[in-house]
């Protein structure tokens, strides 16, 4: 069974550091943030099997959503 975590402000400082320690761990992980480099770098780092990224700010309620009615379905609810 696998293991999914949501991390937002992904893209630095304790985010960024709670990716990389769960990534360690096994888990999939959901990231987001609003900066669309910075993610696909973490993608990257991480592996896309094992990261899924979301360009978004949280504030926007209806972004969140759409993002996670759109995730895939490794990422998904099941």
């Amino acid at each position: 069974m696998s293991r999914t975590a949501i991390i937002t402000g992904a893209t630095s400082g304790f985010g960024l550091a709670c990716a990389r320690r769960l990534a360690e761990g096994g888990w999939q992980l959901v990231l987001a943030g609003r900066r669309a480099d910075r993610l696909a770098t973490i993608r990257d780092e991480l592996g896309a099997a094992r990261a899924h990224t979301l360009t978004l700010d949280v504030r926007d309620a209806e972004a969140v959503k759409r993002a996670f009615a759109s995730l895939p379905a490794p990422f998904a609810e099941p």
